[in-house]
Formats: C-alpha cells, structure tokens, sequence
C-alpha cells in the first residue's frame, strides 16, 4: 500500500470526525496551547521504506479566536541500522545513525466541544536530513568513525488530530499527518507522521 493511499485513510476519519462534532456545543479557546510528546516518522524514499519509532515533538499554538490558531511546531525523528555489502570480495558493514529535524509553522483550525477538540492544520518549514556514522566493519576488524552528511531542503505537513480533555488541566492529543519534504536533487520525499503527547492551555 502507498504512502499516499495511507494518507487518504487517515484524513478521511478525521474530516468526519470534525464534522460531526461542528453542531456541538463550543468551548471558548484558552489565549494558547502548549502540546510535547511523541511522534514516529513512516518515510517512502524511492520506494523503500523506513520506520523511525524514535521522535518527538514540541509545538505551541496562539489562539486567534475559537476557530483558528497560529502554530509553531519544532519536531525530530530518529533509527539506527545496519548496512553491507561485500565491494572487492571482503564484508564491509556500517553501523548509521539517521536522524530528520523539522521546523514548521502554519495554521490550525479547530471545533471545539466540551470533551473533545478535533483540528486539521497545515505547516510549512524548513527540514534537515543527517546521516552519521559511528563504525565500520571490514573483514571482521572493527573502525571507530564519526562522519556525518547532511541535506535541507523545504517540507510541507498536512494532517491533524483530537484533543481529549481528561480534565480542565489535563488534555492528551493523537494526532497523524502527510508529509512531504524535498531535501536533495532526487524527488520528493513522502512521509505519514503519528503522535501522541500532552497539551497545556494557558
């Protein structure tokens, strides 16, 4: 199944979701949302695909009315893995470290109720992809090495998610999005983000 057939999936539950909850009854916005938490990374590059389980995320939104926030949000995602190949008939493995950074900002729109928040938002931003390697193997003699290659390039984030008020303090997101990055000369990188994390009004 594609990446973008995933995102189809995801967002068509969550247009629902936001459209069942328009007739409730609205909640008055707080002046802003701070939200922190975790976020895994599904990335499609030329037809492969990795998983990077390790990741976060901070973002802060400012309310400009009960509908629509201005948001700002700082993101990393992290995997380790190993490479081999046997080039000139001896065994050459690299352990690489491969880290993607964001920073977005853009618009959020949400229907407020008293239970539940749905929102869809859009961002836009800057990304930076690293790759670092700390050692390699060749015919069975260890390297220690510390080379890192990195690209930037833009990166456009759509999707959106539900806040979950537990309490008038305690609020829980989930939250998924597509996204889509072009951090080198070959074509764009297309990616589906989920999260999960805390959110503090104030």
């Amino acid at each position: 199944m594609s990446t973008g057939s995933l995102a189809v999936r995801f967002l068509a539950p969550l247009l629902f979701v936001i459209a069942i909850a328009t007739p409730a009854a609205a909640q008055q916005a707080s002046r802003a949302d701070f939200s922190a938490g975790w976020k895994m990374l599904r990335a499609a590059d030329e037809g492969v695909e990795q998983t990077f389980a390790k990741g976060w995320y901070v973002d802060l939104a400012t309310n400009v009315n009960d509908y629509i926030a201005i948001v700002n949000e700082v993101a990393g995602a992290y995997r380790t893995f190993e490479e081999s190949s046997i080039p000139f008939g001896a065994p050459v493995a690299a352990s690489v470290n491969l880290s993607f950074h964001t920073l977005m900002g853009g618009v959020r729109f949400s229907v407020r109720t008293p239970r539940v928040v749905p929102f869809a938002q859009a961002l836009v931003g800057l990304a930076r992809a690293t790759a670092h390697v700390d050692t390699v193997v060749v015919g069975g003699q260890t390297i220690e090495v510390d080379e890192s290659f990195s690209v930037s390039g833009w990166v456009v984030d759509v999707g959106g998610g539900v806040n979950i008020n537990l309490s008038r303090r305690f609020v829980v997101r989930v939250s998924g999005s597509y996204m889509r990055d072009k951090t080198d000369e070959s074509e764009a990188g297309n990616s589906l983000r989920i999260g999960a994390g805390i959110v503090v009004p104030f």
